[in-house]
């Protein structure tokens, strides 16, 4: 161990809790190699898309069932932080010091000029370049899955995209005001998948949660929340049900979700939903209980920006002729402020 820890060309970091050892063999090393390679394509690079890059280079030589327990995302972001050529940025953005140009694959020579022209691409459409410029199907989808270069994006809708890494994709402006956000909410709101349609037209529970929490906030204007729109009443294909601004300025986007049933009760929440969790400063779930006579139990959860990325992140690494719709799972798995055993009881007050 001793001989490990003081050789110059190893690298010995701590996550969770557990000491961790980068062995360094030879100039070609793997994650070295990585690193460089995704450097030489972008100077600036966000922590959540290298975690992602590194461990293709491992999934490459590894069962993709087994990457998670030999490498765990902690594990690589500890890696990264503290590795000596590493410099880190503000908001999770790191660079690299001094990095060499490294050898490309004949698929990420010729998507590089490809991509760096139109920035974003679908799936299919990158692979039918690399088609029409000489290269085999069966290489094009291996090389793009276990490249570092590449980032799968998917859109509000489940279609997936490539772009190169570090590539600053707009979306959501985190900056909106108020009255801009709930413009924009209604300008998307025409892009909802048709499941998500029918499943709102079926639930007729959700609507009276609705109806309760508009009253509700009606009751709590002024003195917990400046302002409040049911932006879902008139535009049903929104990515949330409401939205507020509290007492010091702060929009939060909120989602509804009722039933008359208890709170352990499952939840849905579709791929449009998640992709405006993941792309707003604060989304909130406002889960409704025990609704019945116009009375229920409200429990409100802490912001879901990082399961909706966790979740976004997992559902990238699906087949891409997978596409997924949306998620169910029980809310207790989510940290809400409210605890369970005092919940706020919420009345209709327009119909007492």
């Amino acid at each position: 161990m001793d001989l490990i820890k003081n050789n110059p060309n190893n690298f010995c970091f701590t996550a969770e809790d557990e000491e961790y050892f980068h062995i360094l063999k030879n100039k070609n090393d793997g994650l070295i190699n990585c690193l460089e390679k995704i450097f030489s394509v972008n100077q600036k690079i966000h922590l959540d898309d290298l975690v992602i890059a590194i461990k293709k280079t491992i999934w490459k030589r590894q069962k993709d069932d087994l990457i998670n327990e030999l490498l765990p995302n902690a594990i690589v972001v500890q890696f990264i932080s503290n590795y000596k050529k590493i410099n880190k940025l503000t908001n999770n953005f790191v660079s690299y010091i001094k990095c060499e140009k490294k050898e490309f694959t004949k698929v990420e020579k010729k998507s590089l000029p490809y991509l760096e022209k139109l920035n974003i691409v679908e799936y299919k459409e990158l692979v039918n370049y690399l088609i029409s410029q000489g290269e085999k199907r069966g290489t094009c989808y291996s090389e793009i899955r276990y490249s570092p270069l590449f980032t799968k994006k998917r859109d509000d809708n489940g279609n997936q995209f490539i772009t190169l890494i570090g590539t600053d994709i707009l979306g959501f402006q985190k900056t909106l005001s108020f009255d801009e956000i709930i413009n924009y909410l209604v300008t998307i709101s025409s892009t909802e998948d048709e499941f998500l349609k029918r499943l709102r037209v079926a639930n007729d529970k959700g609507k009276n949660g609705e109806r309760l929490l508009n009253s509700y906030f009606k009751k709590i204007k002024g003195k917990e929340i400046s302002d409040f729109k049911w932006v879902s009443e008139k535009h049903p294909g929104a990515p949330c049900d409401f939205v507020i601004e509290d007492l010091n300025g702060i929009v939060s986007l909120i989602d509804v979700k009722t039933t008359t049933g208890d709170f352990d009760k499952e939840i849905y929440i579709s791929f449009f939903e998640l992709s405006m969790m993941k792309k707003c400063e604060q989304y909130l779930i406002y889960r409704v209980c025990q609704l019945e006579n116009n009375r229920g139990k409200l429990y409100r959860s802490e912001n879901m920006i990082e399961i909706a990325n966790l979740i976004i992140n997992w559902f990238d690494s699906v087949p891409v002729k997978v596409k997924p719709t949306g998620i169910s799972f029980c809310p207790s798995i989510l940290n809400f402020k409210d605890k369970i055993d005092h919940p706020i009881l919420i009345t209709d007050i327009s119909n007492p």
